[in-house]
């Protein structure tokens, strides 16, 4: 860590007022976000002015907020999203079980609470205009974000009957891409840094050339899938173990706010999905066992 970034370890002004406290603060909570975002979103998410912002980044030594997201930047590539850091998560063998569980579970819930920032909720609310506005929905995600973009698919179609899930099979996955049109749209799951699927790459890049629109979940500004995309919500990523929790969050907020749209509709179709379902013996109601058993 170079000497300016010693702020996001301990604290190293004291003179800073009350207000750049705040903003220091909310650089050390959200600094994997900072590089996304400006001067106005600092603002925003810290209640100050930009100016009592742009103070603070000076108080750190910084000539401008471009270099100090540039700086930042520059830290996370080499220290956050390094694969060796994911390699070490599995050499400490003399760890135990419950400092493991307790371990990853900070962990996780630290990542969570970083996801509550003005960027990722401006590009949450576009990603939900757009699938509110589609005729049909496509899913897509390959090789470790594959379960997440099924996760996405079966929950939505437990809603509507127009979502579809793009098969990872190379001649089947071109086959659907040619019935999308620009009514539609695709939601692309495409997370873990350093290393994206090419066929999500590729599929990426005939969407847009067709002009479907495009809603990409990812964890990298240069993962090559961006430049394809109509938008994109950047999510943190862990560097110590590996998960995919970030995701599974959006889209349980995703599946949330869509079954809120045309909330009749949704609901009539999940009613009768349950109906058929007990119908068929698929699935075991324990509220008719316990009522039995009363």
């Amino acid at each position: 860590m170079n000497n300016k970034l010693i702020w996001l370890s301990r604290d190293v002004k004291d003179d800073l007022s009350k207000n750049q406290k705040k903003v220091l603060q909310f650089f050390r909570k959200a600094y994997k976000e900072i590089p996304l975002m400006s001067v106005d979103d600092v603002a925003k998410g810290t209640g100050v002015s930009p100016a009592t912002v742009v103070r603070t980044v000076y108080a750190l030594d910084y000539g401008s907020f471009k270099e100090f997201r540039e700086d930042l930047q520059a830290y996370i590539q080499e220290n956050v999203l390094a694969w060796p850091k994911f390699e070490k998560s599995f050499q400490n063998v003399n760890e135990t079980s419950a400092s493991t569980l307790q371990r990853i579970t900070t962990a996780n819930i630290r990542m969570l609470e970083e996801l509550q920032n003005p960027q990722t909720q401006h590009s949450y609310d576009q990603f939900l205009g757009s699938i509110k506005k589609a005729e049909r929905i496509f899913v897509l995600g390959a090789r470790s974000s594959k379960a997440a973009a099924s996760y996405l698919y079966n929950l939505f179609h437990q809603l509507t009957k127009d979502v579809a899930y793009l098969s990872n099979d190379t001649d089947r996955m071109y086959d659907s891409l040619i019935d999308i049109t620009k009514d539609d749209i695709a939601i692309v799951i495409s997370y873990g840094s350093p290393y994206y699927a090419t066929s999500t790459i590729k599929a990426m890049k005939i969407l847009r050339d067709r002009e479907v629109p495009a809603l990409l979940i990812t964890d990298e500004k240069k993962n090559p899938a961006t430049l394809y995309a109509t938008h994109v919500l950047y999510l943190p990523i862990l560097c110590d173990h590996y998960t995919q929790i970030a995701v599974i969050n959006i889209i349980d907020a995703l599946t949330t706010d869509l079954g809120k749209y045309d909330n009749t509709q949704k609901m009539n179709r999940l009613h009768r999905l349950l109906s058929l379902l007990k119908i068929e013996s698929l699935v075991t109601d324990i509220t008719d066992i316990s009522n039995q058993t009363d």
